[in-house]
Order: structure tokens, then C-alpha cells, then sequence
């Protein structure tokens, strides 16, 4: 008979696991809930997957997680798959292929994946490096060490390429919408003093690009331009800068610039991250103005952002002219 945990012993359980987690946070299944949520983009990879895949490939799954893009390639009947992941989700990815019946064309490797080293060179490899801030995951430097040693010459790379646009909006922030609260009195009280500390608890917001989950185009004060293309079938590092000139459309307040992108999965399947009301996980991003500016119709915005792996350390200018 199994022996029964105390309240006290079960509490210990759940704290002993909490902090293995804060240690381990894509061991957190709540993040992985979040991605198999997005249709979207888990049927894109399901279909590139399924367009590319031979019954004699070799395919590596960099940072797989749960595994469900090796599930889609041990389905459709490759040779084998390599789930490489260092995050303790692999053993539950490990458990649900036995589950599944799908363990035999799957080989589980718990690793970092700088440093994975594949026993032969491979057909496929897919990722999901691609962080909310586009870098934050080392896409590029990641993909490029698989694709320069391990890769054959006819390999596929799923998602291969990357398209970034960047847009001048007119979007209040949620330290805005703060500001605006504690301006105003509050049951007749004035609490202003309270509302200018938000400014030093908000400063990331203020100057930090930040994720935001926009419906529609409707706050756009410009025309979206593609500014980069990430292409891992050849690029090695992180683009420098990347600098973009707008023609305000009309009298607004410009509160900052939102990037979105076009991932091409393959040369037919795509995901867009255009404002929708079907909006992926990845959502838009946000890069704010420090202080929101009244600008005219036909004015010229010259936005620059210096982009870095940690988005912290993102830095961007805007220039009004």
C-alpha cells in the first residue's frame, strides 16, 4: 500500500519543486500550456514538418520541450528524431512518447544544446529558438552551430527565415494608463504624490521593450516597413543596427515604435505576427518613446534600435523631423 504524505510533507514537496523551477523555468508547464495553445504556430510546424520530412531522415528537435514537434516527425515516419533539451521537461517529453507509442523513432538526449553533438550529420533540424524578443533565445548563434557541423549540405531548417517590420503606433502603455490613474483624484482624494513613484518602480517599462498583444492596425501613424531578414540558412550573428524612416499619417501622439514579424516556416507556410485577433504567443513588441510626443501629419520619424541577445539592453532613438 502506498503511504499517504502529510499536509506538512506535501507542503515541503511542492516548495522543494518550486525552487527546482526557478532553477529551471521551461521545466514549468504552464509555459509549455501556452505554446500548444497557439494553433497557429504549432500547425505551421506540424505542416513545414510534414512538406519536408523522408521516410529515411535523420532530424534533430533543438530545445524541444515537450516534444511535440518530434511527435509530428516520428508520426509522419522518419528514420529518427533527436530531442535535445537541458530542462527537465524532457523526461515528461520522454514519458508521454511511451505513452504514445512513438518512443522508438524518438531518442530523448537531456543536454545543453550548445554543446549536443549528434552521432551522424542530419536530413532536418527543427527549432523553437525564437525568443518573444526575437534574440532572447540565441536563435541565431544556436541554429548556426547545428547548421555549420552537423547539418548535410541538402538540409532542411524549420523555420529558416525571419522577417522583421517595425511601425510607428500611437499606443498607451500600461505605465501610461498607471499615470493617468494616480493623476486624477481618486474618491476625491489626491493621491499624485503616490503616482510619481512610478516612475522609478516603472522605469523598465518606460525605457525596456516590452510584449504587447495588439487586434488590429488601427493605432499604426505609419506604414509598416521590413527593416531586417533573419536568414539561418546562412547568418552567424546578430544584425548591429537597424534603422527605419516613417512619414507620420496624421496628427497623433507617437508613444513608440511596434515590431512584428513574418516566419517562414517553409516556402509555403507561413505565421504572421501583424496585429490579429488571432494573435500568436509571440504577440507584437513594443519599444517605447520615454515621453510620448504630439507630432503633425507628414512629419518624418527616424527610429534606430541597437539590438542585443538580452533585451535589457536593447537600446533605441527617436528622431522627429
Amino acid at each position: 500500500m502506498q503511504a499517504r504524505l502529510t499536509s506538512g510533507q506535501m507542503a515541503n514537496k511542492i516548495l522543494k519543486q518550486s525552487g527546482s523551477l526557478r532553477q529551471d523555468p521551461w521545466g514549468e508547464v504552464r509555459i509549455h500550456q501556452i505554446m500548444l495553445q497557439d494553433k497557429r504556430r504549432t500547425n505551421c510546424y506540424k505542416k513545414a514538418i510534414e512538406n519536408n520530412l523522408k521516410t529515411d531522415s535523420r532530424v534533430i528537435d533543438l530545445g524541444c520541450g515537450t516534444g511535440v514537434l518530434s511527435f509530428f516527425a516520428a508520426v509522419k515516419g522518419c528514420r529518427k528524431v533527436y530531442a535535445v533539451d537541458r530542462s527537465g521537461i524532457i523526461d515528461d517529453a520522454r514519458e508521454a512518447a511511451r505513452k504514445n507509442n512513438l518512443q522508438g523513432r524518438i531518442e530523448f538526449i537531456k543536454a545543453d544544446i550548445r554543446k549536443f553533438k549528434p552521432p551522424a550529420k542530419t536530413d532536418m533540424l527543427i527549432h523553437d529558438q525564437l525568443g518573444v524578443f526575437i534574440w532572447n533565445e540565441d536563435i541565431v548563434a544556436k541554429v548556426a552551430r547545428i547548421r555549420d557541423n552537423y547539418l548535410k549540405k541538402s538540409a532542411v531548417i524549420i523555420p529558416a527565415k525571419i522577417e522583421i517590420y517595425f511601425v510607428p503606433v500611437c499606443y498607451k502603455s500600461e505605465l501610461e494608463r498607471s499615470v493617468a490613474f494616480w493623476s486624477k483624484k481618486q474618491y476625491g482624494i489626491d493621491f499624485s504624490n503616490i503616482g510619481r513613484k512610478l516612475f522609478i518602480q516603472g522605469h523598465r517599462q518606460a525605457v525596456h521593450p516590452s510584449v504587447i498583444f495588439l487586434k488590429d492596425t488601427k493605432l499604426f501613424l505609419g506604414k509598416e516597413k521590413l527593416v531586417h531578414r533573419i536568414d539561418l540558412t546562412e547568418d552567424s550573428r546578430i544584425p548591429l543596427k537597424l534603422a527605419a524612416s516613417f512619414r507620420l499619417r496624421k496628427n497623433a501622439i507617437l508613444s513608440g515604435v511596434c515590431i512584428f514579424l513574418n516566419i517562414h516556416f517553409d516556402r509555403n507556410t507561413r505565421l504572421s505576427t501583424r496585429p490579429s485577433r488571432n494573435n500568436s504567443h509571440w504577440g507584437q513588441l513594443f519599444l517605447p518613446c520615454v515621453e510620448p510626443e504630439k507630432i503633425l501629419r507628414d512629419s518624418v520619424l527616424d527610429f534606430t534600435l541597437f539590438p542585443d541577445k538580452k533585451p535589457e539592453k536593447w537600446k533605441f532613438t527617436f528622431l522627429i523631423r
